[in-house]
């Protein structure tokens, strides 16, 4: 289920013409660091499409029943490269701290085995 949720975002990201510069999909909500390469609504048009579809889908039962899937997202500006730093430590360290694995690494569905140099994962990222 995962999987099918990452390629959906990942599909979106491509027609968007987004940068993903890292993202972790959680068992309640999706962290990504996303660039729009112009002005405009890129960014919330995409994430519209794609919440739209993954629960008409169905991929994601338990976020669909929550009504997470329904609520906004934080569009938040990330002013450089080091503060996109951070924040992708952060999202890579969301697994971490809930306690679903030891090393963020060892997660299956984020970016932080891209940047370990462990493989690629579903989502294309551009790594700082």
């Amino acid at each position: 289920m995962c999987t099918a949720v990452l390629e959906l975002f990942e599909s979106y990201r491509q027609e968007f013409s987004l940068e993903c510069y890292g993202y972790v999909l959680m068992p309640d909500h999706l962290h990504a660091l996303l660039l729009q390469p112009t002005e405009g609504e890129s960014v919330i048009r995409m994430m519209t499409e794609f919440k739209k579809w993954s629960s008409r889908r169905h991929l994601i039962p338990a976020l669909v029943k929550t009504g997470m899937w329904t609520r906004s997202y934080d569009d938040v500006p990330v002013p450089g490269a080091n503060a996109a730093r951070v924040k992708v430590e952060y999202i890579h360290n969301n697994p971490v701290r809930r306690g679903l694995v030891v090393r963020a690494e060892d997660y299956p569905w984020s970016s932080a085995r891209d940047y370990a140099n462990m493989g690629r994962g579903v989502v294309t990222v551009v790594l700082l």
